[in-house]
């Protein structure tokens, strides 16, 4: 560190963070641990990614019902996809998250 840098409290310049890979596989298993509606936007379920991976457009069944993730939040930031390891917010449409609890198993899979 520049003795500027000391003088005038800016620290070292970090390089800035690569992007994250997108997920090019074609199923993932989620593990819930919260469900809640925003109104105006649809449901969402937070959880860990434990197998695999989940992108945008993945489906899950469940209770009969297809629930297709719209959106992926991981801290606060839009992703299109995640991997095993990661906890996120999965945005699905409204009312298809009926019935999904904490420590309910997802399968999502690719169905494009």
């Amino acid at each position: 560190m520049s003795l500027l840098s000391k003088l005038f409290g800016r620290g070292e310049m970090k390089a800035p963070a690569t992007p994250k890979p997108a997920f090019n596989g074609t199923q993932g298993t989620f593990e819930v641990a919260e469900t809640f509606s925003l109104p105006g936007k649809g449901d969402i379920i937070t959880g860990k990614v434990m197998d695999g991976g989940i992108a945008v457009g993945f489906q899950a069944q469940h209770a009969g019902m297809i629930i297709e993730v719209v959106g992926i939040e991981m801290f606060n930031k839009q992703e299109g996809s995640v991997v095993a390891g990661d906890m996120a917010g999965l945005l699905v449409s409204s009312g298809t998250a009926e019935g999904v609890t904490s420590g309910t198993v997802l399968t999502f899979v690719n169905t494009l």
